[in-house]
């Protein structure tokens, strides 16, 4: 009966410890995952106007617009509006959030790009980024332009 209590008092410490890990180890936390329904967004209504050498796009984000990480502006010069045609980029432009050329007001936005060529004839679209990068880009439709 002495060993067995003095087995249990050198124990007794041992799985104390053992049990507040186990205890300690529920509570593990893990970096926070997006959730898509709260997280994302979609393009809705985009107008343009092309003159000169300028693009200047006005979009609107539709649901958790202020996630906008950047926009990424997709050109490719063409000859004709082919609406069948694949969109194959030629030239691509990021606009980070803090780029002259782009301006932001809640879920409107605004981009003036003025580097195209001087009467050009293109088909264009805008890609909107997530700050969750997990989170897929969001594609707003094709656009013909002609000067």
């Amino acid at each position: 009966m002495y060993r067995l209590g003095q087995i249990c008092k050198k124990t007794l410490p041992l799985f104390a410890l053992l049990a507040m890990v186990c205890v300690a180890a529920c509570g593990l936390k893990v970096w926070p995952q997006p959730q898509a329904a709260e997280d994302t967004f979609a393009w809705g209504n985009i107008a343009f106007t092309a003159q000169g050498t300028c693009l200047e796009i006005h979009g609107v984000l539709t649901g958790a617009y202020e996630n906008l990480a950047k926009i990424e502006l997709e050109i490719a010069y063409t000859d004709a509006d082919c609406p069948t045609c694949p969109f194959q980029s030629e030239q691509s432009v990021i606009f980070n959030m803090d780029a002259p050329e782009l301006s932001r007001h809640d879920g409107t936005v605004r981009i003036k790009y003025c580097q195209l060529p001087v009467s050009a004839t293109y088909r264009w679209r805008v890609i909107a980024y997530n700050v969750h990068p997990l989170l897929q880009k969001v594609q707003s439709k094709v656009f013909f332009a002609t000067e």
